[in-house]
């Protein structure tokens, strides 16, 4: 049968299709959907701040087969890791693999980019001496495919590398959006690095928060963050161009290209204000055709009811829009009972059954 892949890592996630019998489709943060739409949506989950094991949740209501290794116990910082599917391969860039004399001090170190300072996930930003103290030579991607038992550290040498996530697949090639963008090639030991690619819209501080999604028709790179659209081209060269300021000025949003009303979309969902908070920005959804993301205005229609504050993921099975994870607080996901997917079936909004016993394993 055909299955769609959510997959969820720290915070970041992605969805592609799959048949079981074929092939494996898959990348955490790019999009991909063949047509028929796949019978059986899932939602893949990697780890969590500490936790490896790995889950998957059957987005009807059903009993899920597949399973996959959990993370290996070395490795941390899965909060801004960009997972893909690349080939048959599923492909986890950025963690943290420290060096045996750093163990102790990365056990329960989730984020490069935020500390844990108390048992309701507040987190403020570290400061860049302490984002770069130990990070030299130790960021990794590991990869695993359905026929194996593990995962597996793979040839690319990251650079020291400030991200919150954000990153898109090109083909067989990754993209970290961050300071440096990187540009991966999975199978090679060498990767491209520019150090001046930062777009307009993030600054140091919030190197690669927004959202980044591949535009096939046109061969472009969109990125979204802050309100504002940029695009460039998939190289390391050309810079970013920016496209225009129309959106809601918020960051930690969700993002994927959609097809609303037989129109080809750019779909933008949850996240935070410029101050952090989440307020309205958590359930507020705008879309812009792609054909007038530079003159067009955005559409707003009904809110969703969950507040996905925190980087949701959005994806589109069938006419069927859902958005997952990112759920805004502790207490607001216990009330829900562990709820964190809803639908848009193009009129409203509605939160699926589908329930985690973790509030953790959601972003």
């Amino acid at each position: 049968r055909r299955l769609a892949w959510l997959v969820m890592a720290g915070w970041i996630v992605g969805v592609a299709s799959q048949i079981l019998s074929e092939r494996s489709e898959r990348s955490i943060l790019s999009f991909l959907f063949g047509s028929p739409p796949p019978f059986t949506p899932i939602a893949v989950i990697v780890g969590s701040y500490s936790r490896k094991e790995t889950t998957v949740v059957d987005l009807t209501g059903g009993e899920c087969q597949p399973s996959i290794p959990p993370l290996p116990d070395d490795v941390f910082g899965l909060f801004d890791s960009s997972l893909h599917l690349v080939g048959e391969r599923l492909v986890l860039c950025n963690v943290i693999k420290p060096w045996p004399q750093f163990y102790d001090y990365y056990s329960g170190f989730f984020s490069q980019f935020y500390e844990n300072v108390t048992d309701n996930q507040v987190f403020h930003r570290r400061e860049k001496d302490d984002l770069l103290q130990y990070k030299h030579d130790l960021g990794v991607c590991i990869g695993v495919d359905k026929s194996s038992d593990s995962w597996s550290v793979l040839p690319p040498s990251l650079p020291s590398l400030v991200t919150h996530g954000a990153s898109v697949r090109v083909g067989d090639r990754i993209m970290i959006i961050g300071q440096p963008v990187v540009g991966i090639d999975i199978s090679e030991e060498d990767v491209e690095i520019n150090e001046d690619l930062l777009p307009a819209s993030d600054f140091y501080g919030d190197s690669g928060t927004g959202c980044a999604v591949y535009d096939e028709e046109k061969k472009r790179i969109i990125y979204v963050n802050y309100g504002v659209i940029m695009e460039r081209t998939p190289d390391l060269v050309t810079p970013w161009r920016f496209l225009t300021e129309q959106l809601a000025v918020r960051t930690h949003i969700g993002c994927a290209i959609v097809k609303i009303d037989g129109q080809m979309s750019l779909l933008v969902a949850g996240g935070r204000d410029r101050d952090m908070e989440s307020g309205e920005m958590s359930t507020l959804v705008e879309y812009i055709r792609m054909r007038d993301l530079e003159n067009g205005k955005p559409k707003v229609p009904a809110r969703m009811t969950l507040r996905h504050g925190w980087r949701p993921s959005v994806v589109q099975v069938g006419s069927d829009i859902f958005v997952l994870g990112g759920v805004e607080s502790v207490e607001e996901f216990e009330e829900g009972g562990g709820k964190f997917v809803e639908k848009w079936d193009g009129h409203f909004w509605s939160v699926l059954d589908t329930s985690l016993d973790d509030y953790s394993l959601q972003f």
